[in-house]
């Protein structure tokens, strides 16, 4: 049976189990990695809670045996755990079996070197053409599984070296029926903290709200439970725990800017350097790092761009607004949802309001990001044609991303998703009435490109009732 080549996205693998993505693509997966990849040895597999990874799991394993790698398991863990696996035991790579924050019909993998670099793009469509081409072969030696391990209690002990508090906080988490399940509060309570979990059983059926932070529906059971209980944090992971989402003391939700602003501000307080954020990020952070005379970067919107300029610029600091964040100074540079929420739970402990903390730093206005339903097919043709035209009108233009156009009064971005069937668009003003200008500026020059919004897409940008 041939592989569904819609599963091969950008920066990793997904599919609807088993109909897209099943046992038999994982194995192929397992082997066209062994294949093209001969110098990397030993490998490290690992999955998520989702009740298909374990046979998932077990797929890819003998595809890397046959293809003559040997074989470490890891278990069922958060992608984090596997990630620092990798790079504390210095294994070769690692492959978890996860569809992070997306529903439970779905599974897929993620793939990384040594030092857990992530992949590339090209990676993924050179494993996709291998199996399409049928070039996929067994090792005239085949590999081997040997002693599994459990990286939780070094996991755990080397956060916990990194991390150390002011003062004892009060901490709500939801793991979202995810893959973090009770781990974080296992870490919290021992660096003193009163912490208490919600949804911490696995079930991948999310009957309480999907596991992505991201989007502020999610945050609700949270936001709740921190008022109350009246306490000082609250802490939401996605489904395989590589990024977080924080509800202050008042229960406000943290969005991403602030929390790139609030690490960002942290990590220059250590040290100078440059700062990497993706192209999203508030024209207020990027004036804050210029005021502390550093170089500020922006990049496509995805972790593995931002890690890339990290390691190119020596930066100190990086992350993306949708919270996959690295901390060079600190980490490994792995992007982990628990080691970001206890950096957030470190600057905490420091203020004597959270809340307060957080509403005294620099923002302007901006819009939620906005999906608008776009064919994969046709996506990158037509922010293409959008980026030809804003260049053809001599806009102030940076085509890092899509294209995110200056204006004199704030910015708005126009980009194509990574991963899935949407254009996604957002909008910053300097004030309220430049938001709404900016707005419609860029609306109307979508237009123009052949980009128009629905009717829900014109309501969540206030442009209609």
């Amino acid at each position: 049976m041939k592989i569904d080549e819609t599963i091969f996205r950008r920066y990793d693998i997904r599919g609807i189990y088993p109909k897209e993505f099943g046992q038999k693509d994982a194995y192929k997966i397992g082997l066209a990695f062994a294949n093209l990849y001969p110098d990397l040895k030993k490998i490290l597999v690992g999955g998520d809670t989702r009740k298909a990874t374990p046979e998932l799991k077990e797929a890819v394993k003998r595809g890397l045996i046959d293809g003559g790698k040997k074989v470490i398991d890891a278990g069922i863990t958060i992608t984090p755990v596997l990630f620092f696996a990798v790079c504390h035991y210095n294994f070769d790579g690692g492959i978890v079996v996860t569809a992070s924050h997306l529903g439970g019909e779905y599974n897929g993998i993620k793939i990384v070197f040594k030092n857990a670099h992530p992949t590339e793009p090209d990676d993924y469509e050179k494993i996709k053409e291998a199996i399409v081409n049928d070039q996929l072969i067994k090792a005239p030696i085949l590999g081997k599984e040997e002693k599994s391990i459990d990286a939780e209690n070094d996991y755990i002990n080397y956060l916990l070296r990194k991390i150390k508090l002011k003062k004892s906080l009060k901490i709500i988490i939801d793991s979202g029926n995810g893959a973090a399940r009770y781990l974080p509060e296992k870490i919290f309570k021992k660096l003193g903290c009163e912490a208490e979990t919600i949804y911490g059983e696995a079930d991948d059926s999310y009957p309480n709200h999907t596991a992505d932070p991201y989007h502020e529906e999610n945050m609700q059971d949270l936001k709740r439970k921190v008022i109350e209980r009246k306490a000082d944090l609250g802490i939401a992971y996605d489904g395989d725990g590589d990024r977080m989402g924080i509800i202050d003391n008042k229960g406000n939700i943290i969005d991403g800017n602030d929390q790139l602003m609030m690490f960002s501000k942290d990590a220059l307080s250590v040290k100078k350097g440059p700062i990497v954020v993706d192209a999203r990020a508030s024209l207020a952070l990027i004036e804050e790092v210029q005021k502390a005379g550093q170089q500020i970067y922006l990049t496509v919107g995805y972790h593995s761009a931002v890690l890339e300029k990290i390691i190119e610029k020596g930066g100190v600091f990086g992350g993306e607004t949708t919270s996959h964040f690295y901390f060079p100074l600190d980490y490994y540079l792995i992007d982990d949802g628990v080691f970001a929420s206890l950096k957030a739970t470190k600057i905490a402990s420091e203020t004597e309001d959270f809340s307060g903390y957080i509403k005294s730093l620099p923002r302007y206005f901006a819009s939620k990001e906005i999906f608008i339903s776009f064919p994969d097919e046709k996506k990158y043709i037509a922010v293409d044609d959008f980026v030809k035209l804003v260049k053809k009108k001599k806009l102030d233009v940076n085509d890092v991303d899509g294209a995110r156009i200056n204006f004199e009064n704030g910015w708005g971005i126009i980009r194509p998703s990574n991963t899935s069937p949407f254009i996604k668009i957002k909008f910053e003003g300097k004030t309220k009435k430049d938001l709404v200008e900016v707005t419609k500026k860029s609306v109307s020059l979508m237009s123009e490109a052949g980009i128009e919004l629905s009717k829900e897409n014109k309501k969540d940008l206030k442009l209609e009732r």
